[in-house]
């Protein structure tokens, strides 16, 4: 359990600064550099990606999961797409690992979900 206090108060410390992740819209208007093809779908942050964002979920305009990653990167810093990448990512409650991983195409209204690996025995 300190290991993972550790990272968070890490994560904070590095948040990108001069964005506040309050509003990410505002700080990054045209989201993760959305292709003409990018459909408006919700993103729901969970564990420490939400205390980096300080926001449980958004909208966020993307074609592929890759862009929902350039989008976390740029509005909340390199950390925060770092911390993105070693969650379960899953799309309408499906892992990506079983579709197209980050290529994995993104339809209008689809939620995406970044999820907390967990273990224990």
């Amino acid at each position: 359990m300190a290991g993972r206090e550790r990272v968070r108060r890490i994560l904070r410390k590095r948040r990108m600064r001069g964005t506040n992740g309050v509003n990410c819209e505002k700080n990054c208007a045209d989201g993760a550099r959305a292709e003409e093809r990018s459909m408006r779908v919700k993103v729901r942050y969970r564990a420490h990606l939400a205390d980096i964002t300080k926001n449980g979920e958004e909208m966020v305009e993307a074609a592929t999961v890759k862009d929902v990653m350039r989008h976390i990167g740029k509005c909340f810093g390199p950390d925060a797409e770092k911390a993105a990448k070693a969650m379960i990512v899953a799309v309408n409650g499906e892992s990506i690992l079983l579709l197209n991983r980050f290529g994995t195409a993104l339809n209008e209204g689809d939620e995406i979900s970044f999820l907390p690996i967990c273990g224990g025995g």
